[in-house]
């Protein structure tokens, strides 16, 4: 019996299995924590996919908001216009009530005009007084990713305005656009659109046996000065206007000022027209060290050009570029050629540019998509010279 119990506690204190213990042991912790690591990573993994799939989301749906934004202002252009063209046939007859009246008369036309606007698929912007048409709505996006769903204000589609006169307007409510992309992240942009009624502005003279007396100053040519600060006052024609002299100043104060050509300032001149004045032009180019202000209303059927270096423009009151035509001639945009140049809008209450710039070249000139453009422009629209490493040159005339 001595010699069982002697073994049992020999047994009892032999150790030699505690190391695979340990090794187990430790195994099992590392395999937990490397485990632990992988769910962490891959659960980093996950959210920034996520992520990734929620920006892209995002931003569809805000570029379709964009693209109905874009459809809804041609739709407003277009009433727009229509409606000066009534309010203006009937201008003799509304003047007799003032402008207040001539503004009322313009909301009403305007609105109903808009009311009744349809786009190129036959559907109109507005089902009712109360309620615009999602369908117009969506017919204005212009593609949907495969795969990808749209879905354009699934509410209610309310239309509310105010009334006639100065603070008119129409707001569209709670316009909605909801994507899901074709891997199931959805996003949703909401937003009201407000229609401000424009105000009608129209120029007219009063009907005379002869204009003449209106005029201070009437210059089939052309008004040069090259010395002095000379201002002018009342209203004036020109067939061209050329100011080219250090320290010379020409400034309109008052009235009219009606020029048929180019207004051309350089070598340190200056022209200026005053706060309450009217410009009307086909072109004004500003060459080295030419400045111009143009404080009241300026109307431009071509281009507002920096052509030359130091050159300057400060803007105020209202600009107008009229001109929307396919040519360049013909299509008012602000272009700026010079280097060291100032461009100063900070003033401006309104500016309007119904046209887009040009690259001249040799053959034609190419259209961009810009109204307001600098020289540097010209590398998204022309392919560098550096570009081009095999120039080939081809006869197809007949032998």
């Amino acid at each position: 019996m001595p010699r069982v119990t002697s073994k049992l506690t020999e047994q009892l204190k032999n150790n030699r299995g505690s190391g695979i213990v340990t090794v187990l042991v430790t195994m099992l912790f590392i395999i937990t924590l490397g485990a632990t690591l992988l769910f962490t990573s891959y659960t980093g993994y996950l959210v920034k996919v996520s992520e990734r799939g929620g920006k892209s989301s995002f931003y569809s749906a805000s570029t379709a908001m964009d693209e109905i934004k874009a459809g809804i202002q041609q739709a407003v252009t277009e009433a727009l216009a229509t409606a000066y063209t009534d309010v203006l046939s009937e201008y003799t007859a509304l003047s007799a009530g003032g402008d207040a009246e001539i503004q009322i008369k313009f909301s009403q036309i305007f609105a109903d005009d808009l009311r009744e606007w349809k786009n190129a698929d036959g559907n109109s912007l507005f089902v009712s007084a109360t309620e615009y048409s999602p369908t117009a709505l969506e017919a204005f996006l212009s593609s949907k990713p495969a795969g990808a769903a749209v879905l354009v204000s699934d509410g209610e589609c309310k239309v509310s305005e105010g009334s006639y006169g100065d603070d008119a307007y129409l707001r569209l409510e709670g316009i909605s656009v909801t994507y899901t992309s074709a891997d199931g992240y959805e996003s949703s942009v909401t937003t009201d659109i407000v229609i401000t009624m424009p105000d009608f502005h129209a120029t007219t003279a009063t009907i005379m046996s002869s204009e003449l007396p209106a005029f201070a100053l009437i210059a089939g040519g052309r008004i040069s000065s090259n010395i002095g600060n000379p201002s002018l006052t009342g209203n004036a024609y020109s067939g061209s206007i050329l100011l080219s002299a250090n320290g010379n100043h020409l400034t309109h104060t008052s009235g009219t000022l009606v020029c048929a050509g180019d207004i051309s300032v350089s070598d340190g001149a200056q022209f200026k027209t005053d706060a309450g004045t009217e410009l009307w032009a086909e072109n004004i180019s500003l060459g080295t060290r030419g400045a111009a202000k143009l404080c009241g209303r300026t109307y431009v059927a071509d281009d507002l050009t920096l052509a030359g270096n130091r050159s300057s423009a400060e803007l105020k009151g209202s600009y107008y570029g009229f001109g929307n035509g396919s040519a360049s001639a013909s299509s008012s945009a602000i272009v700026i050629n010079g280097k060291n140049t100032v461009l100063d809008i900070d003033g401006l209450d309104r500016l309007v540019l119904a046209g887009v710039s040009f690259v001249n070249t040799t053959d034609a000139d190419v259209r961009t998509g810009e109204s307001v453009s600098a020289k540097s422009d010209q590398l998204a629209y022309l392919l560098d010279e550096s570009c081009i490493t095999v120039t080939a040159f081809f006869d197809d005339a007949p032998d």
